[in-house]
């Protein structure tokens, strides 16, 4: 029996998958992502933790099949974090994860300087905190030690990759999401690595997504359980390697994946930088099938705001009490008909994207009463995520100029059946609900077969896997009033509540 593996080293979990060639799942684990915070909020998870996170869940997937079955792994990850390496390869600083606002300063710098404009023209994204070049401008001028030793820096699947037996290397879907890639040339931008005072040596060689970079050594296989040999093939940002898995390989279907965050994500035969994208909120890169790209737009705390609310919910109970359950929070929010608790949320717990991007904007709950309990609240926090969802779809239909009837799911939003059965009343869309559950690892394993040959290439690969579970349709009478309360309510109270969060920053509240 020959078999794939694809991790999936997420924001909240880390996840590995084994596959056959037809995608059936074999094997599956997953294991908490371990993040340190600090009381303001920012985030970071050690290399090293993250290391043996990922070894213990290879291991675990090796004890449940035959490692001699496996004929390669690859990787997917979060985007845009990443680890500063020595000339020996050991981590110099903790990972910053994608969501630390800690860069803000880094990236108004470039918005007042240059622009947004100037940017996502060559880019294909506009100056955010989150990406990695203004994570090493922070490093610069906040411990410019680190940079002064730095030889290598890695995104999170091409470090695993390497700690696996690869070489150093940087895919390109990832390479996309660093704001130092010009799309334009195909290669990493001078330009913007020497406006960013950041040495250009320490961007390693970039490659193809689904190209063997090496082979399991012998530590890593004492570490992992896998046979020293077995091929490393590179991998990709999570929600593209989805894409691949759900067969979005052009801009007919377009695919919510949601964990997390939550990204809106079509493919496109070439880059499309005009402004009005950017503009909007939406990002240009490369997928992780050759000569493909994506326009992608979406949220930074989809997931995020539930899991918010869970601990909130668990911190006010007392300690010798149980949490409460995912499954007791849908199934109380599912008793009430469409926008009926009197509440709006506003999902900008880390800033908003696509359609009205700005980092600054904070997540709100109005129309509070003291009759409003959990259950009110948990409803409108899936009401508010999927209204934001429909704003992102729209954006991305105005941009393409054809509506999107249909969209693939994957990640937890695929799970809950309420919550997918509100994102289509909603939005008004089809949505196709995958039997593989974990696409991203899916999608990772899938380039681990190209590596090797077991696909001839991406487009093979996905029409191998893809099949449809059920198909979740909205309901007309609940769409309606949907569609009224988004247009009457929700999209004026962006500007609103735009000038509230202005006020809130400048009389330094937060």
């Amino acid at each position: 029996m020959s078999l794939l593996i694809g991790i999936d080293v997420g924001t909240t979990h880390c996840k590995g998958g084994v596959y056959d060639y037809q995608g059936k799942e074999c094997a599956f684990l997953k294991t908490d992502t371990q993040i340190r915070w600090d009381c303001a909020g920012g985030a970071v998870i050690d290399a090293h933790t993250l290391w043996e996170s990922v070894c213990f869940l290879v291991k675990g997937l090796t004890e449940k099949v035959n490692p001699k079955d496996i004929d390669a792994i690859s990787v997917a990850s979060m985007a845009e974090a990443g680890v500063p390496l020595d000339r020996h390869g050991q981590p110099l600083y903790p990972i910053i994860c994608w969501f630390d606002k800690r860069s803000q300063p880094q990236s108004d710098w470039w918005v007042k300087n240059f622009g947004p404009r100037f940017v996502f023209e060559i880019t294909g994204v506009v100056p955010s905190y989150k990406y990695t070049l203004t994570k090493l401008m922070w490093l610069k001028a906040e411990h410019p030690q680190i940079i002064t030793k730095c030889c290598t820096w890695l995104c999170v699947a091409d470090y695993i990759c390497y700690l696996l037996g690869g070489k150093k290397v940087m895919n390109k879907s990832l390479a996309c999401r660093t704001m130092a890639f010009d799309l334009t040339k195909d290669a990493y931008s001078r330009e913007m690595l020497e406006v960013a005072g950041v040495p250009h040596q320490i961007m390693p060689p970039i490659v193809e997504s689904g190209q063997v970079i090496g082979s399991v050594s012998a530590l890593a296989a004492r570490e992992t359980g896998l046979l020293q040999g077995t091929p490393v093939v590179t991998g990709g940002h999570d929600h593209v390697c989805g894409a691949l898995a759900t067969g979005i390989l052009t801009d007919e279907y377009a695919l919510d994946s949601s964990g997390t965050a939550e990204a809106v994500i079509v493919a496109l035969n070439s880059p499309r930088l005009d402004w009005e994208i950017g503009e909007k909120g939406l990002t240009v890169g490369h997928h992780v099938m050759k000569d493909m790209y994506y326009l992608m737009g979406g949220m930074s705390a989809s997931g995020a705001s539930v899991e918010w609310f869970k601990s909130f919910v668990e911190g006010k109970k007392k300690e010798n009490r149980p949490g409460i359950s995912y499954n007791t929070l849908m199934s109380e929010a599912a008793n009430f008909d469409p926008f009926s608790t009197g509440l709006v949320f506003v999902p900008y717990l880390r800033g908003s994207g696509a359609p009205w991007p700005d980092p600054s904007r904070k997540g709100a709950i109005l129309g509070l009463r003291d009759y409003h309990g959990q259950a009110h609240v948990t409803r409108a926090i899936l009401e508010g995520v999927s209204f934001q969802l429909r704003a992102a779809v729209l954006a991305i239909q105005e941009v393409l100029g054809h509506q999107l009837d249909h969209l693939r799911v994957t990640g937890g939003g695929a799970k809950n059946k309420m919550w997918l059965q509100l994102k289509a009343d909603i939005t008004g869309k089809h949505f196709e609900v995958p039997q593989v559950e974990e696409a991203s690892t899916l999608g990772a394993a899938l380039l681990a077969g190209v590596g090797v040959g077991v696909y001839e290439n991406g487009k093979q690969a996905a029409h191998s896997v893809y099949r449809v579970k059920e198909t979740v349709f909205p309901d007309k009478e609940k769409h309606r009033i949907y569609v009224k309360a988004f247009e009457d309510v929700y999209v004026p109270l962006q500007k609103i509540l735009g000038e509230v969060d202005r006020l809130i920053t400048s009389s330094h509240l937060e």
